[in-house]
């Protein structure tokens, strides 16, 4: 989209909010939902949004080209004359789109040069300055910027012959008292903190009218966000790795000279409070200078900086925190500290400031802000939880130890932050030297690693007998002193937890259960939410697990435990980490068979172990131990079996057989068993359809029915069935429709919803009778499985999902004619298949991968592109083989296998 129809869609959204339309909320709200579709005009976002109406909108359109048509058309012009504009720019800035920041830039420009041209000499305006300056020294040239409170301008200082940077309190500010203090106490705080990372303040005075200003140097550079957008620009990003690692590594070094010049400033008692990539300037010649202290806070010196010879900084106006007082919130809410995001002044030290070098220090590593764009309300909630996806996850390619830096500077708590920012700089440079982190625990092999090194001089022979001497050593040396220590600090925490535990024993377990309810009823559908919702069941498993060692007689710890050790074994799974959900599912099955004998409410009991071995099958099924899933499943209908006896028609005990069928079907189909698993699949349909003609009005039960008929129909078609499958997927289509309309941001109903859509997909498409219908049904597919990976990241299944939805879209694009789209989407399944082969820790996960590699070279086969198709089916074949000897039970893995080899002798014959 041009930018003037960009420009235009803002102009729409002032305008609509200076006549009160619509409130700023849903202004911001509104520029959110653009950013995400920047085709879509705002007027009309704003109608779906319910924040005007039809009326309202057309009178709105009409009031924009009307106001166009009074300045030229020109749509700047024309935001630049509405005052409600610095009214919202916070807010606007807060979203962090390039093209909004741009728009706001120049309408900043224009009317500065608007208020500075009501002058009698537009060109050059000149300062009379008070006692402490002689004459007329400094005469404005150009405007250059606009902040909150402030405007920047170039000017030129007749007395030294050179460019300065001169900034004068805004006009809307200059009678207000607390303004004007705030402006003076910047100016005095910047030109008392004399060090070279801080821009230097050469004259402060105030104009003929009264108006404070001060002249500081000016920095002819680029600030660091304007740097971060460059190292992570598309253009960048082709660059040579080599090439991105050298810039990485500059802008870390400028990041310490930030640290340094921080440091001092708290060693004089003042504290930055807004510390973000806008506000560190980088000059060309190696200069890094913060700017911007109109923040800053007196708090006096710490007990770490009191032998500093400097005196303590005190503004002669004040400490300009009259505006801060408890409770209110100031500064850049993405790089806000959670005590200054909650308005908690009186907790602000230097670790507030080390926080938000720490989320600088994100956007280095990363390339955006560690808080996304969303409203104030869920940006400060995010802030105060910590709910910040880790620099690991955002970027893997980032060195762990780096990514340690960084969490440790983003601590939630004060005290597990750096405690001050000299720290942080320090630990940087360790990093940068190749030194070991403190807040990195490095495996013995990196150790090894950076001896040799080192080393690179000495001969082989004598490298490899220093190399093994070393590790020999480093390896004894680490094992005793880690020992020791460990043994020292356990023995402490011990007894600490222990005194701890026994006095607020009840506390712990109310909050440990209460936790497990929360993240269990509440999170499992919150997008965003999975990071979060693991991290709390992780909180609540872990006091368990300790309240169970103090208390091995507590019964009912030992339910909780068993109840806790199942629902985080299943988010783990969830979470790519089933090794540790299968121990987790085995804790809570030998805690349930030890409670099971004097149990209170032995059916139930019964069926809660039922269950956790089912969960254990699909576990043991993702890390290819098929028998081992299979005997879990046979131990669950064992018992099964005893519960309904004489009683098989009471809905509890229809619907955990029903379950139990559903968890068969996976097993079977990896077995190639594919008359059982469609019987399994009839039998959990009938089941569940049971116990919602009964009378259930549960959620799951919907789920499980629709996940059962998708089973139903997709082995259906495996038997060569498709009109039996197709009514079954037409009847559960319809439903899940139904279903995701009553609750359209349900995670699991649009899971489901787009699973049934896929697969009756590709099973009319291997019945080659493919209509309009379902190849928009596929494209509806699709775009749910984009959703839900988006909204859930940390979810494994989902990654499998998109993966294996672009593949088939792919399938139905190539028969549909549109080689170009199905060739987009062949190479985005292959490279979704090959990230989830890559962060999968499940066994067979390279299966997806053959499978995408086999249909993309069957697609270049058809377009002639003969050594294409060759190179992708012998990368398909070695995939195949990998997933075949990791999980040798599986037929399917050798059928694919076997089938792959066999295109590949047809294909070079």
């Amino acid at each position: 989209m041009s930018k003037s129809a960009n420009d235009r869609n803002l102009l729409v959204g002032i305008l609509a909010l200076q006549l009160d339309l619509i409130t700023q909320p849903q202004l911001i709200a509104a520029m959110q939902a653009w950013m995400l579709a920047k085709s879509n005009s705002l007027e009309v976002l704003l109608e779906n949004q319910k924040a005007i109406t039809q009326d309202e909108r057309a009178f709105l359109a009409a009031l924009v080209d009307k106001h166009l048509s009074l300045h030229n058309n020109n749509v700047e012009e024309s935001l630049a004359a509405l005052s409600s504009i610095d009214s919202v720019r916070k807010g606007l800035t807060a979203l962090d789109d390039s093209d909004l920041d741009q728009t706001l830039s120049m309408v900043s420009a224009l009317k500065g040069r608007r208020a500075w041209q009501e002058n009698d000499d537009p060109d050059a305006t000149t300062l009379n300055t008070g006692s402490a300056l002689s004459g007329e020294r400094f005469r404005i040239l150009r405007p250059h910027a606009r902040g909150g409170l402030g405007q920047v301008s170039v000017a030129e200082d007749r007395e030294l012959n050179r460019e300065v940077a001169l900034k004068e309190i805004q006009g809307r500010y200059a009678d207000d008292a607390e303004s004007r203090v705030r402006f003076k106490v910047e100016a005095e705080v910047t030109g008392q903190l004399e060090h070279p990372g801080i821009v230097p303040v050469y004259s402060l005075g105030q104009t003929e009218d009264g108006r404070p200003f001060y002249v500081m140097r000016f920095i002819k550079g680029d600030s660091l966000k304007e740097a971060i957008r460059q190292l992570y620009s598309e253009s960048f990003q082709k660059a040579p790795a080599e090439d991105r690692r050298m810039m990485l590594r500059k802008l870390l070094r400028r990041l310490v000279d930030v640290c340094n010049a921080i440091e001092y400033a708290h060693s004089r008692g003042i504290l930055h409070r807004d510390l973000t990539p806008g506000n560190i300037m980088l000059g060309k010649y190696g200069e890094t200078l913060v700017v911007d202290w109109g923040l800053a806070k007196h708090i006096g010196r710490t007990e770490k900086h009191e032998g500093n010879d400097e005196k303590s900084v005190v503004p002669l106006s004040g400490d300009g925190s009259s505006a801060t007082r408890l409770g209110s919130v100031v500064g850049t809410l993405a790089f806000m500290s959670p005590e200054q995001a909650e308005g908690r002044v009186d907790e602000l030290g230097p670790p507030s400031d080390v926080y938000c070098l720490g989320t600088t220090l994100y956007s280095i590593l990363t390339g955006h802000n560690p808080i996304r764009r969303s409203s104030e309300f869920e940006m400060l909630q995010t802030i105060s939880r910590g709910d910040i996806v880790p620099v690991s996850r955002a970027n893997s390619e980032i060195d762990p130890a780096l990514a340690a830096i960084c969490t440790k500077a983003m601590a939630l708590k004060q005290v597990n932050r750096y405690p001050t920012a000299a720290a942080l700089g320090d630990d940087l440079e360790r990093w940068l030297a190749d030194e070991p982190v403190f807040a990195y625990k490095e495996p013995l092999l990196r150790r090894a690693g950076r001896f040799v090194r080192r080393h690179k001089t000495a001969s082989v022979t004598a490298l490899s007998l220093i190399a093994a001497s070393l590790v020999a050593m480093i390896v004894i040396s680490a094992i005793v002193t880690s020992k020791n220590r460990a043994l020292a600090a356990a023995n402490a925490q011990i007894l600490n937890e222990q005194q701890l535990l026994k006095s607020t024993r009840d506390s712990f377990r109310g909050l440990a259960f209460e936790v497990l309810d929360a993240a269990e009823k509440e999170l499992s559908n919150k997008p965003g939410m999975e990071q979060f919702r693991d991290g709390v069941m992780e909180r609540s498993f872990d006091t368990l697990v300790q309240l169970r060692q103090d208390s091995p007689g507590d019964r009912r710890v030992a339910l909780e435990l068993a109840r806790s050790a199942r629902l985080s074994g299943n988010q783990k799974a969830r979470t790519n980490d089933s090794p540790e959900a299968e121990r987790r599912l085995q804790l809570s099955i030998s805690l349930q068979e030890e409670l099971l004998p004097t149990a209170e409410n032995a059916d139930d009991s019964r069926l809660y172990l039922i269950e956790t071995f089912r969960d254990l099958a699909g576990v043991k099924r993702r890390l290819g131990k098929l028998s081992e899933a299979a005997a879990a499943l046979e131990t669950g209908g064992g018992l099964l079996s005893e519960l309904t006896s004489g009683n098989n028609q009471d809905s509890n005990f229809v619907r955990a057989a029903a379950e139990n069928s559903l968890a068969w079907i996976g097993v079977h189909y990896e077995l190639l068993q594919q008359e059982q698993a469609l019987e399994s699949a009839r039998l959990a349909d009938e089941g569940h359809y049971a116990v919602l003609s009964a009378g259930s009005r549960r959620v799951t039960d919907v789920i499980l029915l629709l996940l059962s008929q998708a089973w139903h129909g997709r082995m259906l078609d495996a038997l060569n069935r498709p009109e039996e499958a197709r009514t079954v997927f037409a009847k559960a289509i319809d439903l899940a429709d139904r279903n995701l309309k009553k609750q359209p941001s349900s995670r699991d109903h649009q899971y489901v919803f787009s699973r049934l859509l896929h697969w009756n997909a590709l099973g009319v498409l291997a019945a080659d009778n493919l209509s309009d219908a379902v190849a928009l049904q596929m494209d509806q597919a699709l775009e749910i499985c984009r959703e839900l990976r988006k909204n859930h990241p940390l979810s494994e299944g989902f990654d499998y999902n998109l993966a294996d939805a672009l593949r088939a879209a792919a399938l139905i694009k190539a028969k549909r004619g549109d080689a170009g789209a199905a060739s987009g989407l062949f190479d985005e399944a292959v490279q979704n298949a090959e990230l989830y082969a890559k962060n999968s820790k499940n066994p067979g996960k390279t299966q997806l991968l053959a499978e995408a590699l086999r249909d993309r070279s069957a697609f270049a086969q058809s377009a002639g592109r003969t050594a294409d198709a060759t190179n992708d089916l012998q990368a398909a074949l070695s995939a195949a083989d990998t997933a075949s000897a990791e999980v040798p039970e599986s037929r399917l893995l050798q059928k694919l296998k076997l089938d792959l080899t066999k295109q590949q002798t047809n294909l070079t014959q």
